[in-house]
């Protein structure tokens, strides 16, 4: 459904990140949120050391490329399921997007949130028509293409560290990551 939608969903977003952020709003560091996650997995001993080791590699690059960004009103948490599809009430009423789940909603790197979407459509190996679609300036792409292995390294060690059924998943997003390892393209 939402691949479907994509020009609308990147409008959206776009509008998320124009709104005025509550002046209480914190500052959301997702580099910050993957070390936490790591130290979890390395406690846990849920990765394998090449794998703990290509994340902090990860970490260690995405903040030297990401730093200056401007902070905005961000989601955070941008992903297929927190997006809803309203329907078309009448012949006069058009059908609605509609995002849910905003606990995680703070002064953010808007590119973050692309990134984390990317991600979760799995098209991170071509990101081309969603930078495209949010109208990205080159040195956004560059935020973007350093984002998309950490999204990747963010829902990897969330997975290992819940365990159990959630090791598959983040197996396949490890994979994924050496996948992409070797930079952006």
């Amino acid at each position: 459904m939402i691949k479907s939608r994509l020009p609308a969903v990147m409008r959206l977003l776009r509008r998320i990140h124009n709104t005025p952020p509550a002046k209480w709003m914190w500052r959301y560091d997702p580099v910050a949120v993957v070390k936490n996650q790591l130290e979890a997995v390395k406690s846990s001993k849920a990765m394998e050391s090449n794998e703990v080791t290509l994340i902090e590699k990860i970490i260690s690059n995405t903040a030297k490329t990401v730093k200056g960004h401007p902070w905005v009103l961000c989601h955070n948490d941008f992903h297929s399921h927190n997006i809803f599809l309203q329907p078309a009430e009448t012949r006069y009423r058009a059908e609605k997007l509609m995002v849910i789940d905003f606990e995680e909603s703070d002064l953010g790197d808007p590119m973050w949130d692309l990134a984390y979407l990317i991600v979760n459509l799995e098209m991170d190996q071509a990101p081309h028509q969603m930078e495209t679609l949010y109208g990205v300036t080159s040195d956004e792409r560059l935020r973007v293409r350093a984002y998309i292995p950490l999204a990747l390294a963010h829902c990897a060690t969330w997975a290992a560290v819940r365990g159990g059924a959630w090791m598959q998943h983040s197996m396949e997003l490890t994979e994924r990551l050496k996948g992409i390892a070797d930079g952006p393209k």
